[in-house]
């Protein structure tokens, strides 16, 4: 624990990395819970480790929340839409 807590951007952009990569391949996008969060962890990570935020696990808590909740509103209904506009060509 004390390793992540010392490179904690580090460690955000992995795990967000990780979340995208289960949500595509794995997933292949279904849910979206995973590409926001993954969205989310990754730039965090990021605006942490160029020092745009404190580098502090309060600090992630909440940049994370508030991201994750902005890629969702924004987000939702085009990616919707566009799971939903489905080719029915029968090959």
């Amino acid at each position: 624990m004390e390793y992540i807590v010392n490179n904690l951007p580090e460690a955000l952009m992995i795990l967000g990395v990780i979340a995208l990569i289960i949500e595509v391949a794995v997933l292949g996008l279904s849910t979206f819970i995973l590409l926001f969060l993954g969205i989310s962890l990754f730039s965090t990570g990021l605006m942490m480790n160029v020092g745009l935020l404190e580098a502090s696990l309060t600090t992630a808590l909440w940049s994370n929340t508030l991201i994750t909740s902005a890629c969702a509103l924004l987000l939702w209904k085009p990616l919707k839409r566009m799971q939903d506009n489905v080719d029915s060509k029968n090959i």
